[in-house]
């Protein structure tokens, strides 16, 4: 993967990394979005950095909500 500035990311493939995208934004921070729930579940940037242990930790913590049904119309009556 690389960042905005040309520089390579360094990636992980463990089975935790398939459930998760990291992107790189404009401002150098970098995001793990759940591909399952689209949460953002963590974002890092300058000089808080997480290392891949860190990273692998917060993700495989990260449990999805189950999915909201909207509410059901009340009957007026």
């Amino acid at each position: 993967m690389l960042a905005n500035n040309g520089a390579r990311l360094q990636t992980t493939t463990t089975s935790q990394s398939l459930r998760f995208t990291h992107r790189p934004l404009d401002n150098g921070s970098v995001e793990s979005i759940c591909m399952n729930c689209l949460l953002t579940i963590s974002r890092t940037w300058g000089n808080f950095k997480l290392t891949a242990e860190e990273l692998n930790e917060i993700e495989a913590a990260h449990v999805c909500e189950p999915k909201r049904r909207p509410a059901e119309p009340k009957n007026s009556d």
